[in-house]
């Protein structure tokens, strides 16, 4: 084979390939734990890899393919690179580099992200190129939209069950923020084909499909990014255009006036039934320091500020943010998730995990593409006013994309759309000598030498490794992990833990959420008669061996332990899960529900004060959360210190009487059976129409004693209930003759 031919088969390839990305958005794993998450990132890696290694054996016969040499190649290699040495001194290396099957990300991501960006830059050097290539993820995005545009007519299903569309990508935020970035792809193209009025009109109607589902979404980040990236380009097109075309600027301003005034009257009129009453609108009305979910994302940034402080200048490796949340984890947070794996924010994000450097090489790549936009004199042939419009268009998408990231975290494909942006940039404003694949110089011979034969063997081999570490192992783990969970709400509980064993067999991505889910599994079975007590020790027995392995390479996977201290209860294993929890609590200090959870054990333990002790402890880091107010007062009670369980719960109920089945137990167990009147009446005053309810708060009064007032409560019920009379006559009846037996 000479040069020639291999470089028809080759490029060929590439090209494919890279107009195949764009299209990655669209697909969608069923067959995949995270099917949303998972295919896509998969396919991208596969495809990345194909053409990476395709281009490899061209940069090496053809000088023609190898990227121009900038600093902004410079920093985004060193960006990605740096985070692969962050991962390898932080503090646990290999979730570092593989991440798990919720985000799939990791350095295994980045690497991949690095090597199609060094792709984009090597071989999409012409305008005609790049000008398909973004016109490919114009056709995209519609019909990622024609999706949204089917769950909102109620064909497809909104996968996080609300209005909030998220089409192909399972997530309202991800899909709001892919929208606002092709958004200004598209804007891009409408400069270019501008003087055409069929494609100006067909451009600007893709934008208005865009900026609607932009709306759909109810993304606030990705709402007021665009928002802001509309203002900031025609605030650079004020500056940039009217050098040119004086007259733009009357038609400039009078736009960003528009603008200003459309957010001023919007602002005003936020408290209004309209904007109310719309629930796109209202989400952007609504936003306040006091709404929980801006409080939540304060508390996080300042954990994650926290730990910063501790490694700041090498960080924590990618995907460690579990740890900080952990260690400082703000008990103010008690009415939110119990789990943060990101800080919801980009540049907190990678200050945790590369620190000072890795923030500083991130902002490097936003700062040198603003440099390469902004600068002078830059070597194209289109025209000065054209040039104005796109370094403008540009300049917007790099603000709203950043203004985003204050409030979200990246994927897989705002990742590769942001680093395509950026080689697109690299491609209008780097000068080059030698417009490389426009001007070929011929080869200095047609045979292909030995040592490119090698490095073509050398490519096949790197590819076909690659290619079975990160995508083909990473695959059957997902396909197996998911027909493990399958099996089991199906009941068939051997194929369950068949599955389970395979996933641990692959040793790939996704380990420690299998153990989860094998636990949660487990832990199912301990009351169901219908599985045999040894297929139950199976379960017991690769737990124990799955979790050992796990907790000896990660000690502080407080997490894990917490899941497993429920697991151990249910196996009967008292003892090993209090171990657990105290071995954990180091790691989280005020973790409310851990807290919680060891008083608890402690109390079936027997040690009162010991359980009554940690329920202080736990409820005195945050008294407004009242799951940790429930636990320090039945501690107390268990603790035969009933004046102190009244001194807890009087400022939120008024007494003892609180409408929790633990309170109901405990109180029936004692025969205070008033105190259980009582809190059923409180029930049934906020079930009215709930029979049961009524039942049991007739049954308690009876057993407190109270059989006119038993009987007063069943006629009341049938009153109001009418199919309830049957039954309830001959509860009335068995209390009159003394036939209830109070247990």
């Amino acid at each position: 084979m000479n040069i020639k031919t291999l470089e028809n088969v080759l490029r060929p390839l590439v090209l494919a390939g890279i107009f195949v990305v764009p299209f990655i958005v669209l697909y969608v794993a069923n067959s995949l734990f995270f099917p949303y998450i998972t295919g896509k990132a998969l396919v991208f890696r596969l495809v990345v890899e194909v053409i990476f290694f395709a281009w490899l054996v061209l940069a090496a016969t053809n000088k023609e393919y190898r990227p121009r040499r900038s600093a902004l190649l410079y920093a985004v290699v060193g960006t990605f690179g740096f985070m692969a040495v962050a991962a390898l001194v932080g503090e646990e290396p290999a979730r570092s580099f593989w991440s798990n099957f919720e985000r799939m990300e990791g350095v295994v991501t980045h690497l991949h992200l690095l090597a199609y960006f060094i792709v984009l830059v090597s071989v999409l050097k012409t305008e005609k190129l790049w000008v398909w290539f973004l016109n490919t993820n114009v056709v995209a995005s519609i019909l990622v939209a024609g999706y949204g545009l089917m769950q909102l007519l109620g064909v497809y299903e909104i996968m996080q069950g609300s209005v909030r569309v998220d089409s192909t990508l399972g997530n309202a935020g991800y899909f709001g923020g892919y929208m606002m970035m092709v958004f200004f792809v598209t804007a891009y193209l409408l400069v270019k084909a501008w003087p055409d009025k069929l494609w100006r009109y067909v451009y600007i109607a893709v934008m208005v499909l865009q900026v609607f589902m932009v709306m759909q979404s109810e993304t606030r980040g990705a709402i007021l990014g665009l928002i802001g990236g509309i203002g900031l380009a025609i605030i650079v097109a004020l500056v940039l255009v009217s050098r040119h075309q004086p007259a733009f600027r009357r038609w400039g301003a009078g736009a960003l006036i528009a603008l200003l005034a459309i957010a001023g009257a919007f602002w005003l009129s936020r408290d209004s039934a309209l904007v109310q009453n719309t629930p796109e609108l209202a989400r952007i009305a609504n936003i306040s320091l006091e709404d929980n979910t801006v409080k939540a994302r304060f508390m996080v940034w300042g954990m994650s500020l926290e730990g910063v402080k501790e490694q700041p200048i090498l960080g924590w490796g990618p995907g460690n943010f579990q740890l900080v949340f952990n260690k400082y984890y703000d008990p103010g947070m008690y009415g939110q998730e119990p789990w943060f794996d990101r800080s919801h924010n980009v540049f907190l994000d990678w200050l945790v995990a590369g620190g000072l450097v890795g923030l500083g090489l991130y902002l490097l790549m936003f700062a040198l593409a603003i440099f390469y936009l902004l600068k002078p004199g830059v070597a194209k042939n289109q025209g000065d006013v054209e040039l104005a419009w796109e370094r403008a268009v540009l300049l917007g998408l790099l603000a709203a994309y950043g203004f985003q990231n204050f409030f979200i975290f990246d994927n897989v494909i705002s990742y590769s759309l942001f680093l395509a942006v950026l080689a697109l940039i690299a491609f209008i404003t780097i000068e080059t000598s030698d417009d490389a694949l426009v001007k070929k110089k011929k080869s200095a011979s047609s045979v292909l030498p030995a040592h490119h034969i090698l490095v073509a063997v050398l490519a096949l081999v790197l590819l076909a490794s690659s290619a079975y570490f990160a995508v083909i192992k990473p695959t059957f783990a997902a396909s197996r992990l998911l027909q493990a969970l399958q099996g089991a709400r199906e009941g068939r509980f051997d194929d369950s833990l068949a599955s389970f064993k395979q996933v641990f067999d692959y040793r790939s991505v996704g380990q420690v959420e299998a153990l989860e889910q094998l636990m949660s599994v487990g832990s199912g079975l301990f009351r169901n008669q219908a599985v045999s007590d040894g297929l139950k020790q199976e379960f017991v027995s690769l737990v124990e061996v799955k979790m050992s392995e796990h907790l000896a390479d990660n000690p502080t996977a407080v997490r894990q332990r917490i899941i497993y201290a429920q697991f151990l209860v249910g196996a009967g294993n008292l003892d090993l899960a209090v171990k657990e929890l105290e071995t954990a609590r180091p790691f989280a200090p005020a973790k409310q529900s851990l807290l919680s959870q060891l008083a608890t054990y402690y109390s079936l333990q027997g040690k009162a004060e010991q359980a009554l002790a940690t329920a202080k402890e736990s409820f005195e880091l945050e008294p407004a959360n009242d799951e940790a107010r429930k636990i320090y007062a039945l501690m107390a009670l268990l603790a035969d210190q009933e004046s102190l369980a009244v001194e807890i719960l009087t400022p939120v109920y008024g007494g003892l009487a609180v409408p929790d089945d633990r309170f109901i137990n405990f109180f029936a167990g004692s025969k205070r059976y008033d105190i259980v009147s009582e809190i059923w009446s409180k029930r049934a005053e906020v079930e009215p129409q709930n029979v049961e309810v009524w039942q049991k708060y007739a049954l308690s009064r009876y057993a407190a004693g109270d059989r006119a007032g038993a009987l007063a409560t069943l006629e009341l019920t049938i009153k109001n209930n009418p199919d309830f009379q049957t039954e309830g006559e001959k509860l009335m009846q068995a209390i009159r003759q003394g036939l209830v037996k109070v247990n």
